[in-house]
């Protein structure tokens, strides 16, 4: 996450979000600091843990401060 802004960029723990057709299926295993300086990053992490074979999607959304990006995710996966 890249805060541009010139005011520090407060997150919280439920700063980014899974959601979609296989949300259970990805996790966020690091969240972004609370505090983003200006013009200062932070990541996070998500890891992909498929329950099932073939292309797994979800959505990734990121709040921060009144902002809000969603994104969309994927992995494929073996037959098990």
């Amino acid at each position: 996450l890249f805060n541009r802004g010139p005011e520090e960029l407060s997150c919280s723990p439920q700063t980014v979000t899974v959601s979609g057709t296989h949300a259970d299926d990805f996790r966020v295993v690091r969240a972004p600091r609370k505090r983003i300086a200006p013009r200062g990053h932070a990541r996070f992490a998500v890891e992909f843990q498929p329950r099932a074979g073939g292309t797994r999607i979800a959505e990734i959304t990121v709040r921060a401060g009144d902002a809000s990006i969603r994104f969309a995710i994927a992995g494929t996966a073996a037959a098990k």
